[in-house]
């Protein structure tokens, strides 16, 4: 069978450059809407761009905190090894500075426990629609316990069990 992109040509430098700044913003966008699983390929394709460009064009720029952006991800949900990511940047970062990066992130990740069920293609099929009955049902300013019980609702009535991180975090103060 054909394989598209077996037949592409190498990309040039600007394409790559370009490519590597608009994953960042979309993978950077995901998270700050709380869609963590649509960011996390992105963050990984980053770093494989990262290596590309690192080894034909000799450019390095970036690539420490693309690879603290996607370990960071990556652990939001819980520990995770990343032997994969760690596999790229062992080529790409100075082996001091690979250490410094994993071991910031691995010690303050994840600062809060959050429902791995966000995770999943049943919750990310319906989290658009219930954001949107959210924000017209509890408005902008509402309570962070009420918009969290509402979404809980709203998911529950859609088959999803989800836990607010102030269920999972009894001993924080959310404000």
């Amino acid at each position: 069978m054909f394989n598209q992109l077996e037949s592409e040509h190498e990309h040039d430098r600007d394409t790559v450059e370009d490519s590597i700044a608009v994953l960042r913003y979309l993978a950077e966008s995901y998270e700050n809407m709380g869609r963590t699983a649509c960011a996390l390929p992105l963050r990984k394709k980053v770093l494989e761009l990262d290596a590309e460009l690192a080894a034909r064009f000799k450019n390095r720029e970036g690539i420490e905190s693309d690879y603290y952006c996607a370990l960071k991800a990556r652990n939001r949900y819980g520990r995770d090894e990343c032997a994969d990511l760690r596999e790229l940047a062992a080529g790409l970062l100075p082996l001091d500075k690979q250490i410094q990066i994993e071991k910031n992130v691995f010690e303050n990740y994840p600062m809060l426990v959050r429902d791995r069920v966000e995770l999943s293609e049943e919750y990310l099929a319906v989290i658009d629609e219930v954001e949107r009955l959210l924000e017209e049902e509890c408005g902008e300013n509402a309570h962070p316990l009420e918009t969290a019980q509402a979404k809980a609702r709203l998911l529950s009535e859609r088959g999803i069990l989800w836990r607010s991180e102030m269920q999972l975090n009894p001993g924080v103060l959310f404000d």
